[in-house]
């Protein structure tokens, strides 16, 4: 679930700042609630660090 959650941020994150990204939105967009997300994620931040390094 970890690796989906990440995967759907990536997604999110390639379009837009991180910093305009919600735990409320990323949870939506992942088809979840936003307590349930937090279960594997307990911040936007958390998320952003589990996330790959990009490439330069």
């Amino acid at each position: 679930m970890r690796q989906f959650i990440t995967a759907v941020a990536a997604d999110l994150f390639a379009d837009r700042e991180h910093s305009e990204v919600s735990l409320d939105e990323l949870a939506a967009t992942a088809g979840m609630t936003t307590r349930h997300l937090q279960s594997y994620f307990t911040s936007i931040e958390a998320v952003r660090a589990a996330l790959p390094p990009v490439p330069p």
